[in-house]
C-alpha cells in the first residue's frame, strides 16, 4: 500500500487550486474542440515564418530571426515549438494552451489585487468570451498580445498597491512579451512610466526610489527582449 501524503492531499483540496483547475478546463475545452478544421488566411504564412524562425535558432543564424515587422516573435515561438508534429492542429493547440497558461497567470494576479471572487468571475467571463475564444484558436498575434497587455497592467496595479518590487519585474517581462507580439504592445510603457514615477514608495529619497524601480522594470524588460529575440543585438538580414 502506497503511503499517504497529507501535505499533498491538503494542497489539492485548497479552493485556489481547485478553482484554477476548473478555470483551466473552462478555458481549454472551447479552445481545443475541433481544431485543425478552420484555416485562416494568415495561418499558413505564420507557420512558414515559424519554420524559418526555428531553423535560424537551430543553425545559429540569429540574424534570420528578423522575419516580420510586427514582430510576432511570441507567435513564432509558440507555433515553432509545435512544428515537430507538422500539422495545423498542433500549431493551434499550442496557441490555445499558451493563451490559457498566460490567462491563468493574469487571473492569479487579479486574485491578489481584488480577491478570489472577482478573479473567479473574471475568469469565467474571459474563458467563455466568444471573441477571445476565436482568436485563441488560430495561429496569430492578437490573442497573445491581449493576454500580455492584461498581465502587464495587473502587475503594474499590484506594484502600485503592494509596493513590492517583484511586480515591477513581472510588468517588465509582460511589456517585453506584449511588444514582441506586436509593436502596439509597447503601449504598456505609458502606464509603466506613470507607475514608476508616481506610485507610493518607501522612506527613501525620491531619486533612489525611482531609480530602483526603473532598474527593476528596465532590466526585466531588456533581458526578456534579448533572450527571446537576440537579433536586437546584431544586424538583421537585408530582405
Amino acid at each position: 500500500m502506497l503511503p499517504t501524503w497529507p501535505g499533498i492531499r491538503a494542497f489539492w483540496s485548497r479552493p485556489a487550486v481547485l478553482g484554477t483547475l476548473g478555470l483551466a478546463v473552462l478555458f481549454l475545452v472551447p479552445r481545443l474542440l475541433d481544431l485543425g478544421t478552420v484555416l485562416t488566411v494568415d495561418a499558413p504564412s505564420w507557420r512558414a515564418r515559424a519554420h524559418t524562425f526555428m531553423e535560424a535558432w537551430v543553425t545559429g543564424k540569429l540574424q534570420n530571426t528578423f522575419i516580420s515587422g510586427q514582430p510576432g516573435v511570441t507567435t513564432l515561438w509558440v507555433a515553432g515549438l509545435a512544428l515537430p508534429w507538422s500539422s495545423l492542429r498542433a500549431s493551434q493547440t499550442a496557441m490555445a494552451i499558451a493563451v490559457t497558461i498566460f490567462s491563468l497567470m493574469s487571473l492569479g494576479l487579479l486574485r491578489r489585487l481584488a480577491g478570489p471572487a472577482v478573479a473567479l468571475a473574471a475568469g469565467v467571463f474571459l474563458a467563455l468570451d466568444p471573441f477571445f475564444i476565436a482568436h485563441s484558436r488560430v495561429v496569430h498575434t492578437d490573442a497573445l498580445l491581449g493576454v500580455f497587455l492584461l498581465l502587464g497592467l495587473l502587475a503594474l496595479a499590484l506594484a502600485w498597491n503592494t509596493r513590492q518590487a517583484r511586480y515591477l519585474a513581472y510588468a517588465g517581462i509582460a511589456t517585453a512579451l506584449a511588444g514582441l507580439s506586436k509593436l502596439f504592445g509597447f503601449f504598456l510603457l505609458l502606464p509603466a512610466a506613470f507607475t514608476l514615477a508616481a506610485a507610493p514608495g518607501a522612506h527613501l529619497s525620491w531619486f533612489r526610489e525611482r531609480l530602483g524601480r526603473l532598474l527593476r522594470f528596465g532590466v526585466a524588460t531588456a533581458l526578456t527582449l534579448l533572450i527571446l529575440w537576440p537579433v536586437l543585438l546584431i544586424s538583421p538580414r537585408t530582405p
